[in-house]
């Protein structure tokens, strides 16, 4: 079976400078998983859609041994070249493979941490299962997402046709919990939330979506993906004096702890 789970090794070289946090916003977005979990030194993690180590790296000293897996191998290049940067850097096991059949044993790890990956997943169904199957008993999954980082304005512009171009789709929607529940699991302790602020102009947005940064631009045909891209253009014209003027965006990083089903 094909998982059709999406690559990010096209964005390997510019992922971490479109995604990433905040340097301060790592290190509290790290306690904030840590803190839901109730992660140790002696918890044994695995991360799904491990990437360039975002997530990881600021993870590391509040855990036990960490393994990661992601089907983009220039992505976990990304983290290998960061952590050969930073010698003393606790190790990180990484595995190329799917989290649709993760390749471990059965009540493996006591936590898996899931960041925005799996609205990138088909079949996230079976990605949600074989997370259960590879908890231990009273073992976790600390799910998290952003909320609002990006213009609201712009978004609903582009998202007029990102509809359109998604027609039929059934895909994981981000900041519900309604298709982790409905899949069993339940939720272990309260939602927490790190608020914080981005600097992003107008302009930006636009680039972004020209260059095809994000993932929900890259199976858009030409024809609508054009479109789109005009709207917004237009938009940004009639509304914004200074369109490469950067504006302070309130954003947040949003950590649920989930239990497996019985």
């Amino acid at each position: 079976m094909t998982s059709n789970s999406i690559s990010f090794d096209r964005a390997a070289d510019y992922y971490d400078a479109t995604r990433g946090f905040p340097p301060s916003v790592e290190r509290e977005a790290a306690a904030l998983i840590a803190g839901a979990g109730g992660l140790t030194a002696a918890t044994r993690v695995l991360e799904l859609g491990i990437g360039t180590g975002r997530i990881a790296l600021p993870m590391r000293p509040h855990t036990g041994p960490y393994f990661g897996i992601d089907i983009a191998t220039a992505m976990m290049g990304k983290l290998r070249e960061k952590q050969a940067a930073a010698s003393s850097a606790a190790p990180i096991y990484l595995t190329q493979g799917d989290a649709t059949r993760l390749p471990f044993a059965a009540n493996t790890f006591d936590a898996i941490i899931v960041v925005h990956v799996f609205h990138l997943i088909p079949q996230w169904q079976a990605a949600l299962d074989e997370a259960g199957r590879v908890l231990r008993p009273g073992g976790v999954m600390l799910y998290g997402w952003n909320r609002a980082r990006q213009d609201q304005v712009l978004s609903k512009v582009w998202d007029d046709f990102i509809r359109m171009a998604d027609k039929g789709r059934d895909g994981f929607r981000e900041e519900r919990a309604d298709e982790i529940i409905g899949r069993g699991w339940t939720k272990h302790g309260d939602r927490r939330i790190h608020e914080f602020t981005t600097l992003r102009s107008p302009n930006d947005f636009l680039i972004g979506l020209k260059q095809r940064q994000w993932s929900h631009t890259w199976h858009i045909d030409d024809a609508t993906h054009a479109a789109g891209v005009a709207a917004v253009e237009a938009h940004i014209a009639a509304h914004y004096d200074q369109p490469d003027k950067p504006r302070e965006l309130p954003s947040s990083f949003n950590v649920q702890a989930f239990r497996p089903p019985q």
